[in-house]
């Protein structure tokens, strides 16, 4: 197996005026006019430099250094009801192996001929390219509008460590950008309050790389907790089933005929590995689920892939690991009256025969309100289950219920959520001592929120404050940054991703959930990886 290249992104969004796509910086290959909407030179269509020829590289950066790359959307064609998206990647000369460093989404502004400049910082792979490709692409999925490309040549050198510390490091682009570097400048005042935890390189995050342009080449990726670097470890010919579920039935996915993993539904199992529902078909209308269990002491080996048989009726929610090769799950079934629902708790047990078997355990009374599926989490060591179910009529106070499925007892019980001071759409049970703690960024009017972490007690719904992380100014009301795994039991630290405010960039903070104390990765973006989980120690964090 391939040691893979290393990247990390920092994606900064600047509106400029009112895309067409023009790349500015490094400057795109044959003539650019950026002054007027509409411009011929952002028209290039051909993949996958827009029919530009190649060019002696004018441009060269250090390899493990930030590259400062800026590019332009001339003109908008968001489609309403299937927005496109942007890409930026990189690959030496006369090559088809892209890697994707920056991916940001569509948005609609209304006028076609609005403007915008998209700024992004990455880190490059410290490797030696005597001549490497730039490329920019859009892809606005809009009728008559087919992908636009532009490409710029570049020199990528290697950075060797005696040379490093032999001379300073030249100044460089981005330092001269002043709204990327007041940005920077208000994290690291943030960052350099916290100390960086003597465990923090020896674990990671895993997670699946998606980029909707090449829809069946996902890759297994790792990031690092205190770099946030993120790097490649092995390629999978799957999809990732993006939108995930509306109440109790899978959402209709636009058919691509391949197989994929449904997002947002993972988990770390007894042994250590990744644990995904995995589709196969023509169709995700119809639920047939397999699991996929991928190793990460090697990984890129599938172990399992496994059919679910005996009657699943209903689309899985999650599923949390309870013993070796056996796992509890959550559906939401509508067997009742119209409108009722049942959240019904179940097992997938690994059989003789090499398929997991499904089998319903418990039942909640019918509820046709709180039908909206948050989280759930397995108390393994009390034999207890929560489950967090949202109001569907409640949107902006996020009103909600935790429900306890008792297993050794067999009752199942709910309280509402408190959400007069704090809302949360995810919690983490922390084993030891069987509390609940949640990242919560206070009410949902608060869109320049301050984030705190609070402990919740499924026995009231009430919520306490236990740390404020930040003040207001720094990241913005973001509900999806919860890690599967989240809690590492050994060093009592919770990890969550936050969302860096006006920016297209991510950060991983760890809290000690005994001390408080917490460290804060450097800047990232982790836009383009799913089903986030965290991990200890193995191989997988050093590769």
């Amino acid at each position: 197996m391939r040691k893979s290249l290393e990247v990390f992104i920092i994606c900064l969004l600047f509106p400029l005026s009112w895309g067409h796509l023009c790349l500015i910086h490094p400057l795109q290959r044959g003539a650019m006019e950026i002054t007027m909407s509409g411009s011929k030179t952002c028209f290039r269509h051909e993949p996958e430099c827009g029919g530009q020829p190649p060019e002696t590289p004018v441009h060269w950066f250090m390899g493990g250094k930030q590259m400062w790359i800026k590019w332009q959307q001339n003109y908008n064609h968001y489609d309403v009801g299937y927005p496109g998206y942007m890409d930026v990647a990189y690959a030496p000369l006369n090559s088809s192996n892209w890697k994707t460093i920056a991916y940001v989404a569509d948005e609609y502004f209304y006028a076609q001929d609005h403007q915008r400049n998209y700024t992004a910082i990455v880190v490059l792979p410290n490797i030696e390219c005597a001549h490497c490709v730039i490329r920019a692409r859009y892809q606005s999925h809009k009728p008559g509008e087919s992908i636009f490309y532009q490409c710029s040549d570049v020199v990528i050198k290697q950075t060797h460590a005696e040379l490093e510390q032999a001379k300073p490091t030249p100044l460089q682009q981005q330092d001269l950008d002043t709204q990327y570097g007041s940005i920077l400048k208000k994290y690291n005042n943030l960052k350099r309050k916290h100390d960086s935890s003597q465990y923090i390189d020896q674990h990671c995050l895993i997670g699946f790389s998606y980029n909707r342009l090449t829809p069946f080449d996902s890759f297994l990726m790792s990031v690092n907790l205190r770099t946030g670097e993120t790097r490649e470890m092995e390629k999978f010919y799957i999809n990732i089933a993006l939108q995930q579920k509306q109440r109790n039935k899978r959402n209709r996915i636009r058919a691509n005929n391949g197989d994929f993993v449904y997002d947002a539904i993972s988990a770390i199992n007894s042994n250590g590995n990744f644990v995904n529902l995995y589709h196969t078909g023509e169709t995700a209308d119809i639920v047939i689920d397999f699991v996929m269990e991928v190793d990460l002491k090697h990984p890129g080996d599938v172990i399992k892939r496994a059919k679910i048989v005996n009657n699943l009726d209903f689309p899985i929610s999650t599923v949390m690991p309870y013993a070796e090769d056996s796992y509890y799950t959550v559906t939401l079934a509508d067997r009742v009256d119209k409108g009722q629902f049942q959240f019904i708790l179940g097992k997938l047990t690994y059989t003789a025969i090499q398929q997991f078997s499904y089998k319903p355990i418990m039942w909640s009374e019918p509820e046709s309100l709180y039908v909206n599926y948050q989280w759930a989490e397995y108390d393994s060591v009390r034999n207890r289950v929560y489950l967090l179910m949202g109001n569907e009529n409640s949107p902006d106070r996020l009103q909600a219920r935790i429900y306890t499925y008792d297993i050794t007892e067999g009752n199942v019980s709910w309280v509402e959520v408190d959400v007069s001071d704090y809302t949360y759409m995810s919690f983490h049970v922390h084993k030891k001592t069987g509390r609940l703690f949640a990242v919560s960024p206070g009410l949902t009017y608060h869109f320049n929120p301050y984030w705190s972490l609070i402990e919740v007690d499924p026995s009231t719904g009430k919520s306490k404050n236990l740390k404020l992380i930040t003040n207001v100014g720094y990241f913005s009301l973001y509900y999806g940054g919860t890690v599967f795994n989240g809690i590492d039991e050994e060093t009592d630290t919770l990890y969550h991703v936050l969302r860096l405010i006006d920016t297209n960039a991510d950060v991983i903070v760890g809290i000690n959930i005994n001390t408080y104390k917490m460290t804060f990765s450097e800047i990232t973006n982790l836009r383009h990886l799913h089903n986030l989980s965290y991990i200890r120690a193995n191989n997988t964090c050093y590769l």
